[in-house]
């Protein structure tokens, strides 16, 4: 698939979707269901049904035993209107972007714009001298030809270490990806930037070689290490002492 494959709109939304992922995988669904359980995120037998079977008529020979995990999620729907824009009544400063049901991806770079007059309207903000329109775009070593590749590895080593077999992940991507201008310094962190640990194996293989590099190039650690967010580190200690 090289793009998104649309079925014929219903009243409850566009319905099932294949749609391509950044990084060459397949995202299949979803299904659109309302619910008042807003702390439920699981996926169901009969839901899963019913997005293969939708899919179906969208593509054929679909390769489900390939599937890496499935995904629930919820989105909040204003049963009045949509687009609801607007700074909050707390907190200053804080914009609440919400209810936007569809376009909203088509929508996001208006939208964007808009949430800044609004600040702008507010604060004055200077523009960093530092400031560049395009940032230093980096290709993973999985998506390289194989000249690229001798090339990458001819100029930095770390090419040639693969922290991620599922995904093709060296240990020059984790770098990279932990010394970026917002830098990835968490396992999850690194996860999304690079998929080391998105593969079938789920970070069975790879998870322990994230941690050790985002500790060196952190010089933290091991047990300093987050899972996602701040204060949730998923090692306390040795379990064998050295001898």
């Amino acid at each position: 698939m090289n793009h998104v494959i649309y079925p014929v709109p219903t009243e409850k939304g566009k319905g099932v979707l294949i749609t391509p992922q950044v990084h060459g995988e397949i995202l299949i669904g979803p299904t659109s269901e309302y619910t008042s359980h807003f702390d439920s995120t699981n996926t169901t037998k009969e839901g899963l049904s019913w997005v293969k079977n939708e899919a179906q008529k969208l593509a054929e020979d679909i390769p489900y035993e390939k599937t890496i995990r499935t995904f629930a999620g919820l989105r909040p729907s204003l049963k009045e209107y949509d687009f609801y824009i607007q700074e909050s009544n707390e907190v200053s400063h804080f914009i609440h972007v919400a209810g936007i049901d569809s376009p909203g991806l088509t929508a996001a770079p208006a939208i964007g714009l808009y949430v800044k007059d609004i600040l702008c309207e507010k604060e004055e903000f200077l523009i960093k001298k530092t400031y560049t329109t395009q940032r230093k775009k980096i290709t993973p070593y999985r998506m390289m030809d194989d000249s690229a590749k001798k090339e990458a590895f001819a100029v930095d080593p770390q090419y040639g270490r693969l922290i991620c077999k599922c995904e093709r992940v060296t240990e020059a991507d984790v770098v990279l990806a932990i010394h970026r201008p917002v830098p990835a310094d968490s396992i999850k962190a690194v996860k999304k930037r690079t998929r080391a640990g998105a593969g079938i194996c789920q970070g069975g293989y790879c998870e322990h070689n994230v941690i050790e590099i985002i500790a060196r190039e952190l010089s933290i650690p091991k047990t300093s290490v987050n899972y996602y967010n701040p204060n949730t580190q998923i090692l306390i200690g040795e379990t064998k002492g050295e001898h």
